[in-house]
Parts: C-alpha cells; sequence; structure tokens
C-alpha cells in the first residue's frame, strides 16, 4: 500500500527536512531549474490541486510541502514524459481512454 500524501509529508518533516509554502516552492532551486525568475505563485497552487499533484500537508496557516515531496512530484513527471506512468488512471481519464479506443475500433470494422 503507497503511503497517503499527508503521512509522505509528515514523514519528511520528521526526518528534518525542512516545510516549504507555496512562496518558498516558487523560489526553490528544483522549481526553478535552468529558470532566471522565480515560478508565479499560482504554480505550486495548481502542482497542489492535479490529481496526482504536488504532496502537502494542510495546517492552521496553509499548506506546506518538503523538498522530497518536490523530488517525487517531478520523478512522477518525468515518468509521465517517458510514457511510464506510475500513477494510475483517473475513473474519467480512463472512461475516456475506453471511448476513444471503442471509436478507433468502430472506425477499423472491428
Amino acid at each position: 500500500m503507497v503511503a497517503s500524501t499527508e503521512e509522505s509529508v509528515a514523514s519528511d518533516l520528521a526526518a528534518g527536512q525542512k516545510p516549504l509554502t507555496a512562496h518558498d516552492v516558487r523560489k526553490h532551486p528544483l522549481a526553478m531549474a535552468g529558470r532566471k525568475k522565480q515560478l508565479d505563485i499560482s504554480t505550486p497552487i495548481r502542482w497542489w490541486n492535479r490529481p496526482d499533484g504536488l504532496e502537502y500537508l494542510q495546517t492552521p496557516s496553509g499548506r506546506i510541502t518538503t523538498e522530497g515531496a518536490l523530488l517525487r512530484f517531478f520523478a512522477k513527471l518525468t515518468a509521465m514524459k517517458r510514457g511510464d506512468d506510475p500513477s494510475p488512471r483517473s475513473p474519467r481519464r480512463r472512461q475516456k481512454d475506453l471511448e476513444r479506443a471503442s471509436k478507433r475500433l468502430e472506425a477499423a470494422g472491428i
């Protein structure tokens, strides 16, 4: 069983990693790799809101993440880019894929 997002970030924090807010993420060297300007504040928020997104822990003052969570997120993005996506499809994505495949089969006369 895969650890939940909260458990992963909490484990990172317990191991001594520094908590990162959205403002910290946008200036983090990993997020800015190859860029001269820091990311827009909306970028880490979009990453958090993706179905396979950046792991975070909700605190009373807002969301926090860790460098370890950033690395795991970028590893997921890399895997998706290569085509060896480790994350399962959402039910909506699966349904769209099935519909697309059915249309292709019908077009082929199968």
